[in-house]
């Protein structure tokens, strides 16, 4: 990876934690328990007076370019059977759920099935530029253009409406439980 793409991605990762969260914990989110993870991703929750939470994960790319997207879910407060087990409510993130609702940047026009879905420093994420400033700015504007769409996820969380940056989604794979014990491979099946 090269040395500006690096430097791009670390601005935008720390344009995330300046702008993005604090965004997200002003409307009543908070940080879940980090686990390791091989990419920047943070999972907050916002708890229901039923026992519910709105989740979601913001997720960087895997490749190391500097874009990110974001999952949004709700969970009942009786937790999700997640791999066999149920876990609790409070411990399920958007991202370990197999029904996902993307936010993700969505162009206009003609062309718009071409262009990018992430929220990205540069148009495809790895045209990073040499100026510090510029790549500043530019995490900025990625990181503002994700919290406008905060609204369209607002509305989804308390009508299920999709607003035109919202794609939901399966994921195809059964997910590991995070929060759940390693499985016994001695155990009987």
């Amino acid at each position: 990876m090269s040395s500006e793409i690096s430097k791009a991605r670390r601005l935008l990762v720390a344009a995330v934690k300046s702008c993005v969260l604090p965004d997200l914990k002003a409307r009543g989110f908070v940080e879940m328990p980090k686990h390791k993870e091989p990419v920047p991703m943070w999972d907050l929750n916002r708890a229901h007076a039923d026992g519910g939470y709105d989740v979601i994960s913001v997720v960087f790319d895997e490749r190391k370019r500097p874009q990110f997207y974001a999952i949004i879910n709700l969970v009942p407060r009786e937790g999700m059977r997640i791999g066999g087990s149920v876990s609790p409510a409070e411990k399920v993130t958007a991202a370990t759920l197999l029904e996902r609702v993307y936010v993700q940047k969505r162009s206009q026009g003609v062309l718009a099935f071409l262009l990018p879905k992430w929220f990205s420093h540069t148009w495809f994420g790895f045209d990073a530029m040499a100026d510090e400033a510029a790549n500043a700015e530019a995490a900025q504007t990625a990181c503002a253009e994700f919290i406008a769409c905060l609204d369209q996820a607002e509305l989804w969380w308390k009508t299920r409406e999709l607003g035109p940056n919202l794609v939901k989604a399966s994921v195809g794979a059964v997910l590991r439980d995070p929060n759940a014990p390693s499985p016994n491979p001695d155990a009987e099946a």
